[in-house]
């Protein structure tokens, strides 16, 4: 579904009517139509951000590239209160040109023992972040 949301206007006018970044948690429903939940695709997300060590992801407008150089408009600073320093670095990497939407991603881990494990960022030691972005 997430293919198809540029197509879908009720989903991307209710995702970005206040803000330019959503926050994607694994059980967000609305992501999905009725036949994908039928078929499992909420839990495949909730599979996926449990084993691949994903501490957040987002669905970007790229509007936000061009409308927020500063945070002086309320969308921009709603866009970004829940966002880390380090991803909203990444964000600002992005080139809006390339897409309509961003699905972003951030991962962590460190490594324990010799096993890599999730971590939160900025708690412990030797906790990393990375991240990977997919143009809409």
């Amino acid at each position: 579904n997430i293919a198809n949301i540029k197509k879908n206007s009720n989903t991307t006018s209710s995702f970005f009517d206040k803000t330019y970044i959503v926050t994607i948690g694994a059980g967000f429903d609305n992501m999905f139509t009725s036949e994908q939940l039928n078929n499992k695709m909420k839990e495949s997300l909730e599979n996926i951000h449990s084993h691949f060590n994903i501490n957040q992801i987002i669905l970007m407008n790229s509007e936000v590239l061009s409308e927020c150089e500063d945070l002086k408009k309320d969308i921009c600073k709603s866009s970004f209160e829940n966002i880390s320093y380090g991803m909203s670095n990444y964000i600002k990497s992005l080139n809006p040109e390339s897409s309509d939407y961003f699905l972003v991603i951030e991962y962590t881990e460190k490594v324990i023992e010799g096993n890599i494990v999730k971590c939160t960022p900025a708690v412990g030691s030797n906790c990393s972040s990375f991240y990977a972005s997919l143009g809409i």
